[in-house]
């Protein structure tokens, strides 16, 4: 057994929510220990992951996205539309005055930039192949007890524990919190579809079908990540089938022509759909974020999203604790916390659990009724603003008692290098 060391923060599953989170603690200067199960080199699938302008914001401040723009993709116009109904929105970035509504950037590249940018701070460890084993609570600390690869135990004292092991979360069952889960009864097919004509630049696509959704983000001129949200059986139906050649193309054509005549696609990757909410996010000194606090929907594209909201809100909290000398484990913080990220959070579900289930939609007067919403969206100009402030990021976490931060210089600086 290795000698008891001491950290200030202990943070469980190194995927984007735990990076992203050790980084913020590793700039103000505090001591993290950084566990994660998968050895080094293994990064998982590469899905598009869309990134709204607020999110971008949080990692230029965080000191991540030199590490992330050389692969990043901007989105500056979304085109909305319902297939055989009326109504389209159009969503552009001019609108809120911003360089771009967002960017897309691949899941490896997120992942290798921000394991590439934690290297550089000496105050921050990475423990790998590795894992929680238990979790002992005391009044100023928590004992944890850390299984290394070759069996050996490690002991850490550490300040506050985080959880961002993912929705199959150990810490979360560590700590005993409970959490709800809503099975969709669909799945995500996601492929990358080569266009023999580049669509107009920095251009996103969002179509609604009778059961489900197909959206294609934009990775390069002429490449596109496309996600197709359908029910469950149709999927398995798809996933089984040999969807690599024309008729996957095909079926991708019919429904998003705007970007047609594709190339070619690869084959695609199903994912069920689900979404987790925990009960709550603390206990005693430890605290979850990412898919072990909160799964969502992929339509609205938030969930990672709604990671860096998280993250900044706890930048904000740990520098005023520093600023302070208070203990960044401290109750009252841990439970600002709590407040303002379930606050915001709770209107970001709603606005995509009311999306998804209108995917469902069935009925004669169905079409007309959601076309008729979004032709309203897009000429209500009141509407619209507010909506994209939301889905961009924009607008973030309040702190109880305080104004919403960065209300005056949420702008396009750093954002240039894209």
């Amino acid at each position: 057994m290795n000698p008891t060391k001491k950290v200030d923060l202990l943070i469980a599953g190194a995927g984007l929510a735990g990076c992203a989170t050790a980084c913020a603690a590793a700039q103000l200067g505090l001591n993290v220990a950084l566990v994660e199960s998968r050895p080094e080199g293994i990064y998982g699938d590469n899905r598009a992951i869309a990134l709204g302008f607020g999110s971008v914001l949080t990692l230029n401040q965080l000191g991540l996205w030199s590490h992330l723009s050389e692969n990043a993709s901007q989105v500056k116009h979304i085109h909305v539309s319902r297939q055989g109904g009326m109504g389209t929105v159009h969503l552009n970035s001019h609108l809120l005055h911003l360089p771009a509504l967002g960017v897309v950037i691949p899941h490896k590249c997120l992942q290798l930039g921000m394991e590439s940018a934690l290297r550089q701070y000496g105050n921050l460890r990475i423990i790998r192949p590795a894992s929680v084993r238990g979790l002992e609570q005391k009044s100023d600390s928590v004992i944890a007890e850390i299984e290394v690869h070759d069996h050996a135990t490690e002991i850490i004292h550490a300040t506050l524990v985080i959880g961002a092991d993912g929705v199959n979360s150990k810490i979360r069952r560590m700590l005993d919190i409970a959490s709800t889960i809503h099975d969709y009864q669909q799945n995500a097919l996601v492929s990358d579809v080569d266009l023999a004509c580049p669509p107009a630049s920095g251009s996103a696509y969002e179509r609604f079908l009778d059961h489900g959704s197909v959206a294609a983000l934009p990775l390069n001129p002429k490449k596109m990540s496309i996600v197709w949200n359908m029910p469950a059986m149709e999927a398995q139906a798809w996933l089984e089938s040999d969807s690599s050649g024309t008729v996957w193309s095909k079926a991708i054509e019919r429904v998003l022509p705007q970007i047609a005549p594709v190339r070619s696609a690869t084959p695609p990757l199903g994912f069920p759909l689900k979404s987790l909410t925990a009960q709550r996010r603390i206990s005693g000194r430890a605290l979850i974020i990412g898919n072990a606090a909160c799964q969502v929907h992929p339509v609205g594209a938030q969930g990672f999203n709604l990671v860096l909201d998280d993250v900044n809100l706890l930048f904000r909290l740990w520098k005023q604790a520093i600023e302070h000398n208070l203990d960044i484990g401290d109750t009252f913080l841990l439970r600002s916390f709590s407040i303002a990220s379930r606050d915001h959070q709770q209107r970001i579900l709603r606005l995509t659990d009311r999306l998804a289930q209108r995917l469902k939609g069935d009925g004669l007067l169905w079409p007309w009724l959601h076309g008729a919403g979004m032709f309203a969206l897009d000429h209500i100009s009141g509407f619209k603003t507010s909506f994209l402030r939301q889905t961009t990021h924009i607008t973030t976490p309040s702190l109880p008692g305080q104004e919403g931060p960065w209300s005056s210089h949420r702008t396009g600086e750093g954002f240039s290098h894209v």
